[in-house]
């Protein structure tokens, strides 16, 4: 990390923060005996040269607020007079009201910053001056919790306000173990380290730490020797109700019964013990000086040792515990703020106010009237449709055309085979040729009678003659529209027999066409008789065709098992471009709604329905 020099102002090169450092620097034995005003003084050098800073400052408490207890400041930072200080107590007034430390810039280009951590047992505040980049904070915030923390325990016993017969030099012993621990990764390999490190140190065969926000929801965040945890188990769902005993009681728990009176029995923790096999237990709540519990250590043994001697060495360290675990989630504590982030809290009131509004405009917005657009399945059908039949028994000769096939009207269809027709006409010919020889014959011997009876006998023929000349004539299959052939595939039928009144041929001009919408019976009550309809077709997705119902069918079909109403719509065709069967989607103009109406009908019907069940 670079720190700029107030020699030659130049970089030079700092290595990175080493905890190991402040076993040295706090173990002196004049910096816990010494009065309150040395204290301070000593600590302020001690803190300057570990972060190698520009200066720092001590708030003390009194009643009217802050108030500056001791200072030592380079002479660069005394030539910034007064105000210098003025800012300092401002940010020291900020972080004691955030209740967590953080950092604040000072300067245009974010070389100088301000480290602020409160004091929760003394109630001050220490701010250090550091010359630094802004990627190089993280380690130095953490290095001044771990700092205040001690400094908070060593004010707070000078009060006489709180007795503890702990081992003092715990604090500094267990500080060079927490350089592995931040040298980890932030988040679960920092506490599975930790819990294991405190597990050494008790000597402990099973060690546990929970932790959270509040004392509601403290849950177990590591247990030794297990990377992670099923919660639904007996014996953690066990060991979880210890931990909440201990919360609710805000005091150690133990068992066996224990000679230490700060030791309270637990039947619990009795039970928890018998559960995982051990001989002794402690629960030890962490929390900093009367505040409540934010974390809970479980120690258990399965053989008896001096477990009254480790509560003691414990529970001087327990507040230092409590104040850096947060540390342990991100490279800050995620307590590091600048000049935008001390921000935070004052817009948190106009981002209230801004998703207020928002909210309000969406409610309002339920209220607008918009346009109501039903969708309905839609298919093309033809306006009509000519179906051409076999007016005589015969054979099919020759079919001319598909289905598919456009044709004009006296398009040739097909043919039938006029052979038989053809010998038919040939024998009544002859036959009227005799006949008419006969009539003649008779006519000239005065035979009347005869004659008469030769002259019907070819009135007869004539007549079966004209019938068979009909019949040759509609041997030959003709279109009687210009249209489009819609069934009437015979191709491959040539040579088959064809009975009288036999469909042949569907025949359907495309000139106009109409298409028919299926409007699903849930929505008929909206749709008005003569509503106006969008259409659009999947061949023709860039083209809408619009046009008014001509009439809605007041009976009801059955339509891909559903029940619909047809409504019919009829559009010119001159171009062509709609065939019959095209398929498409059509909105149906139903007039306006809310908005509300609209997203909620559906919901609200469904709840109705679900009601009516029920009742």
């Amino acid at each position: 990390m670079q720190q700029h020099s107030e020699t030659n102002g130049e970089g030079v090169t700092l290595s990175p923060p080493d905890l190991r450092r402040v076993t040295p620097l706090f173990s002196r034995q004049e910096l816990h005996k010494a009065d309150r005003q040395s204290l301070l003084s000593q600590f302020l050098q001690q803190i300057i040269a570990l972060h190698n800073a520009a200066g720092a400052i001590y708030f003390g408490k009194q009643d009217t607020g802050l108030f500056t207890e001791t200072t030592l400041l380079s002479r660069q930072m005394q030539a910034s007079g007064q105000g210098l200080t003025d800012i300092l107590l401002s940010c020291a007034e900020n972080a004691i009201a955030q209740e967590h430390a953080g950092t604040t810039s000072l300067n245009d280009d974010n070389s100088l910053f301000s480290l602020n951590c409160p004091l929760p047992l003394d109630g001050g505040c220490l701010c250090v001056l550091l010359v630094t980049s802004p990627e190089a904070l993280s380690s130095f915030l953490v290095m001044l919790q771990l700092s205040a923390a001690l400094l908070d325990q060593y004010l707070h016993q000078q009060t006489g306000s709180a007795q503890t017969t702990a081992d003092e030099t715990l604090s500094i012993q267990f500080l060079p173990t927490l350089n592995t621990i931040f040298s980890l990764p932030p988040g679960k390999e920092r506490l599975l380290q930790l819990n294991q490190s405190l597990k050494t140190f008790a000597g402990a065969d099973l060690c546990a730490l929970a932790r959270g926000t509040n004392k509601k929801n403290i849950r177990i965040a590591a247990i030794s020797d297990i990377a992670s945890q099923n919660r639904q188990t007996d014996q953690l769902r066990l060991l979880q109700k210890g931990i909440d005993e201990c919360v609710l009681r805000g005091k150690p728990l133990g068992w066996p019964k224990s000679t230490d009176p700060a030791i309270q029995h637990s039947l619990i923790a009795e039970e928890i013990c018998h559960g995982f096999g051990g001989a002794q237990i402690l629960l030890l709540p962490l929390a900093a000086g009367s505040e409540t519990p934010r974390a809970v250590l479980v120690l258990l043994w399965k053989k008896f040792t001096d477990r009254d001697h480790i509560h003691k060495a414990l529970d001087g360290f327990a507040p230092v515990l409590a104040g850096f675990m947060p540390c342990l989630d991100g490279s800050a504590g995620q307590g590091l703020l600048n000049k935008k982030t001390q921000q935070a809290d004052s817009h948190w009131s106009l981002q209230h106010k801004v998703t207020a509004f928002v909210g309000t405009v969406l409610v309002l917005a339920l209220f607008l009237p918009v346009p109501y657009r039903i969708s309905a399945d839609a298919i093309v059908r033809p306006g009509f449709t000519r179906f051409i039949v076999s007016r005589y028994d015969g054979l099919l000769k020759e079919s001319k055309v598909r289905p598919g096939d456009r044709v004009n009207k006296g398009a040739i269809l097909a043919r039938l085979d006029e052979r038989q027709t053809e010998v038919e006409l040939a024998s009544l010919q002859a036959e009227r040729d005799k006949a008419k020889k006969k009539l003649d014959q008779e006519t000239a011997r005065g035979n009347t009678a005869a004659a008469q009876v030769a002259r019907l006998d070819m009135r007869k023929i004539d007549q079966q003659l004209t019938r068979l000349q009909e019949q040759r004539r509609h041997l030959i299959i003709t279109s009687p529209v210009t249209g489009m052939v819609l069934t009437g595939d015979l191709q491959r039928a040539e040579g088959s027999p064809v009975n009288r009144g036999q469909t042949l041929f569907e025949v359907a001009p495309l000139a106009r066409m109409e298409v028919e919408v299926a409007i699903p019976e849930k929505n008929i009550s909206q749709v008005p008789d003569d509503a106006l309809v969008t259409v659009r077709f999947e061949a023709y997705q860039e083209t809408s065709w619009k046009k008014h119902f001509e009439r809605i069918e007041p009976r009801a079909r059955i339509k891909d098992n559903k029940n619909v109403f047809i409504g019919i719509l009829e559009f010119d065709n001159p171009l062509g471009l709609l065939h019959p069967g095209m398929r498409g989607t059509a909105k149906i103009h139903a007039g306006t709604r809310l908005l509300g109406w609209i997203l909620f009908r559906k919901p609200w019907h469904t709840l109705l329905g679900l009601f009516d069940t029920l009742l």
